[in-house]
């Protein structure tokens, strides 16, 4: 039987090692280090799953997953993230036709309290997000 094949893409060559890891030995594989080099391989690949970071140079991850719709439209998509940005989770839920599972974002404290504690997102009905720190419902 053939492997469905994962798009892994971030500029931080560890990250991509360690998600080739995780999953080559039940998928195939294919490795990008920028968005640009990822919508190259879209172009010839079919791929059942792209997972993006979101800061990167260049092409964010976001900006990615926008354009991958031309050419991968039923891709499953995930992004990565050491941020806590609700801005960038709703742009790639508006633009990218995505839904919102629960997600712990980094521990950085750009965007969290004061004490570093990342802000947080959690699966809701709908098409809505809980940011926990405040409670408040984001429509998405």
């Amino acid at each position: 039987m053939e492997k469905q094949t994962i798009l892994a893409v971030d500029d931080e060559p560890a990250n991509l090692r360690m998600l080739e890891r995780l999953f080559h030995k039940e998928y195939r594989v294919l490795l990008a280090d920028s968005g640009e080099e990822a919508l190259k391989i879209l172009g010839q690949e079919s791929v059942a799953l792209i997972i993006t970071d979101q800061q990167m140079p260049g092409m964010k991850g976001t900006q990615l997953l926008r354009e991958s719709l031309q050419t991968q439209p039923d891709a499953t998509k995930i992004i990565l993230t050491g941020y806590a940005d609700i801005e960038a989770l709703i742009e790639a839920v508006n633009s990218t036709r995505s839904t919102i599972h629960q997600q712990t974002v980094g521990t950085r404290p750009t965007n969290g309290d004061r004490e570093g504690r990342p802000a947080r997102a959690q699966q809701t009905s709908g098409r809505e997000a809980i940011d926990s720190r405040s409670r408040r419902v984001i429509s998405v």
